[in-house]
């Protein structure tokens, strides 16, 4: 797929399972994200998702690009979605004009009959061209809209400075008490399924297979790019986090807990291990991955108190001196036109029903774990 002979972008079309070239220009551009890569989408064809990626050229230099993860479901027909992209280089309105043409194109080539699409927190440039081409704002969110980012590069001295003064005494105290915390191997992944399990019944969530962990695992450690840790109680798992190391950030990606030792602050201690170990590896950010997007825009407003939340699961990611990050929304089509009239008059009122909402979220949660669906309560 080439652009005219007036623009000066080329334009690909790939659908390699790997795809090394583009993973490396997503390494090297601020604000990228794994979700964008092609070992994301070798991790989604074990779920039955194809990957197709749109990759824009100058001269023989990737400029820009975004990847699509679709497949077939049951009645809906083929789907397609695109978490943490567009991403480009270069601050350019007309790349990104034509990068939406042409994933349009796509998307009608490929017959697909819903395509949702949440751009990564720099390139809102994309939105306006999105809204433009019919996009509108979608329920379900494909990736977090607000989360808490902490700085990594930084000395242990000074992460603890921006602490709140609770959170720096815990850590203090915690640091020479019964826990311990260490990075894990592969042979770690059944603990941690076992409490992400644990943690799951808790909060009455479905987490990902074991199988779903253990590919992950053996895709992003091929580069070393995830890595888990594990808080003990003389030598019993009680915490664990896997986070996954992509571009500059270290990303939280899922934790689980026991529900014991509370008062020994494990979870606490992961994310101290996990802020050491990102400045280690030169990382310039630690990205808690998350926060109910509400709660996020009433802390930035001034109408909470974020100390309050110490108790609270929205809570318990502040504190660690990060800063409150909105991201954009997730944006959607369905084709045609006359039923995307119909879904946005009909469906969408339909999904503002508590009821309908939990049996949305229940069975997105099933089919594809990894996407967030706002609980009734929000």
């Amino acid at each position: 797929m080439n652009s005219s002979d007036q623009s000066p972008y080329r334009f690909d079309i790939s659908s390699e399972p790997r795809d090394a070239e583009w993973d490396e220009f997503l390494e090297a551009t601020p604000d990228s994200n794994h979700l964008q890569s092609s070992l994301w989408s070798q991790l989604k064809f074990r779920g039955g998702w194809q990957a197709l990626r749109l990759i824009a050229r100058s001269d023989k230099t990737i400029v820009g690009g975004l990847q699509i993860l679709h497949r077939r479901l049951p009645i809906t027909g083929p789907v397609g979605y695109v978490p943490r992209g567009p991403v480009v280089a270069r601050n350019d309105a007309a790349l990104c004009k034509l990068m939406v043409e042409k994933l349009d194109s796509i998307a009608r080539t490929e017959r697909l009959t819903y395509l949702a699409i949440q751009p990564p927190r720099r390139s809102a440039q994309f939105v306006p061209e999105l809204l433009q081409r019919g996009f509108r704002p979608s329920p379900f969110s494909l990736a977090p809209t607000a989360t808490v980012l902490i700085e990594a590069n930084r000395t242990q001295t000074e992460m603890l400075a921006a602490m709140r003064k609770s959170r720096r005494r815990v850590i203090r105290k915690s640091a020479t008490g019964p826990i311990t915390v260490r990075t894990g191997t592969e042979r770690d992944l059944p603990a941690f399924n076992s409490l992400l399990a644990s943690t799951g019944r808790r909060h009455r969530f479905f987490p990902p297979s074991a199988d779903y962990f253990r590919t992950m695992w053996e895709l992003f450690s091929r580069s070393n790019d995830i890595v888990l840790f594990i808080a003990e109680c003389s030598g019993e798992p009680v915490a664990t986090e896997l986070d996954i190391a992509f571009g500059d950030t270290l990303v939280a990606k899922r934790a689980g807990w026991s529900g014991q030792r509370a008062s020994d602050h494990p979870t606490e201690l992961l994310v101290w291990a996990a802020l050491n170990w990102a400045r280690e590896q030169g990382l310039k950010y630690y990205d808690m991955e998350g926060i109910n997007p509400d709660f996020a825009r009433s802390l930035l407003s001034g109408n909470l108190n974020s100390a309050s939340f110490d108790q609270l699961d929205q809570g318990s990611k502040l504190g660690f001196g990060g800063e409150i990050v909105l991201l954009p929304e997730n944006l959607e089509f369905v084709y045609p036109a006359i039923l995307g009239t119909m879904h946005r008059t009909c469906w969408l009122r339909v999904a503002k029903s508590r009821m309908v909402r939990t049996l949305a979220r229940r069975a997105i949660s099933r089919i594809a774990p990894w996407l967030r669906v706002p609980s009734p309560g929000c």
